[in-house]
């Protein structure tokens, strides 16, 4: 347990004014566009989803990157291995230190935004798991690939989500489903489980594939 503290506060000792200078420049977008762009139709939301969507996983995909890509870039991957910690703690303390940024970011947008006159509790951790699942996704690509393909795996899932939701979107019927279901409670606990499942499916996918990598790769 000390070791996976010990490797969490590095990173966080690292990427905290790069994660808390994010948080306050997504704020400031948001309030601008919410500023520039004319009101929705639907008065329960401050900024279409089409905006915020794409916004708050460009974030993601950006600790995530901050996570993995400054290790190889500095190779301290091989330090990392030289140290008496185990592969299972180097992956799992990648996925706490996001864990704990995104806990930080949600902690800022709470206080700065008014999400909870548009959200409910159990939205807020709906949406907070969601995000997860996919941000453990993106960490799994990145420790899965070396080279090009882990800078490019995080943003292609970010463009499938993207687009993906855009073109659901575009459908009215499809729409106010996911409206009505959203209001629905018991969709959320299924929800949670399986965003649940999905983050552990990454986990041990992340840490079998760092396990069988040798170091030169992991710098690679």
């Amino acid at each position: 347990m000390r070791q996976l503290i010990a490797l969490v506060g590095k990173d966080w000792l690292l990427h905290w004014r790069s994660v808390a200078l994010f948080c306050v420049g997504f704020i400031t977008l948001a309030h601008a566009l919410t500023w520039l762009l004319p009101p929705l139709p639907q008065p329960a939301l401050p900024l279409p989803p089409a905006i915020t969507v794409p916004v708050v996983l460009s974030f993601v995909v950006t600790c995530v990157t901050w996570l993995v890509e400054r290790e190889r870039s500095r190779e301290t991957f091989a330090l990392l291995r030289a140290l008496p910690v185990s592969d299972l703690h180097i992956v799992g303390s990648k996925y706490l230190a996001y864990v704990l940024m995104q806990l930080a970011g949600l902690a800022f947008v709470l206080v700065t935004t008014p999400v909870r006159a548009f959200l409910s509790p159990i939205q807020v951790a709906t949406t907070f798991m969601g995000i997860l699942a996919f941000a453990s996704l993106c960490l799994a690509a990145q420790l899965s690939f070396t080279h090009r393909k882990a800078a490019v795996a995080p943003v292609v899932l970010l463009l499938v989500v993207a687009v993906g939701a855009a073109r659901l979107g575009q459908s009215q019927a499809i729409v106010s489903e996911v409206v009505s279901r959203w209001r629905q409670p018991w969709l959320h606990v299924s929800l949670w489980a399986v965003c649940a499942v999905v983050a552990l499916a990454c986990l041990i996918a992340a840490y079998l594939r760092v396990r069988s990598q040798d170091t030169q790769d992991l710098i690679g």
